[in-house]
């Protein structure tokens, strides 16, 4: 809808006044809202490596403690919402996932750790470098 109002001007020169006519132009916008259900998956991933030393004595190598959120898809956080169960990968695989809550879940990526709370290291490798002899939570 256009609606238009007229308002008068006064413009004042040196030696007289003069009266202008002009136009104000208002465009109206409708103001519609609308409900639209939106699903946000957002995966925190913290990563600790470890190196299993003598006596089970386990130390965090340089750089291996990292945090950081892993990209999830259209298609992937829609399975999510309506399976409530996440893949991390073919061995790794989340349970009972809520959505709209935030969850603590762990997982051995590599290496492993017994009941004793004795390690056995294995080969780990990301996008940026290799380990050998580690245990990645």
């Amino acid at each position: 809808m256009i609606c238009t109002k007229v308002r008068r001007s006064i413009t004042f020169t040196s030696s007289s006044v003069s009266f202008s006519r002009g136009r104000i132009i208002q465009l109206m916008e409708l103001d519609d809202q609308y409900r639209v259900k939106v699903r946000i998956c957002k995966i925190v991933l913290t990563r600790t490596i470890t190196r299993c030393g003598m006596f089970s004595y386990a130390s965090v190598v340089a750089g291996g403690h990292v945090q950081y959120v892993l990209e999830v898809g259209e298609s992937m956080c829609r399975e999510i919402h309506l399976t409530h169960i996440y893949r991390y990968s073919s061995n790794i695989v989340f349970h009972d996932i809520v959505p709209g809550q935030t969850q603590i879940r762990t997982a051995t990526l590599s290496g492993s750790v017994d009941n004793e709370c004795r390690c056995s290291g294995s080969h780990y490798r990301d996008a940026h470098k290799s380990w050998s002899n580690v245990v990645v939570t």
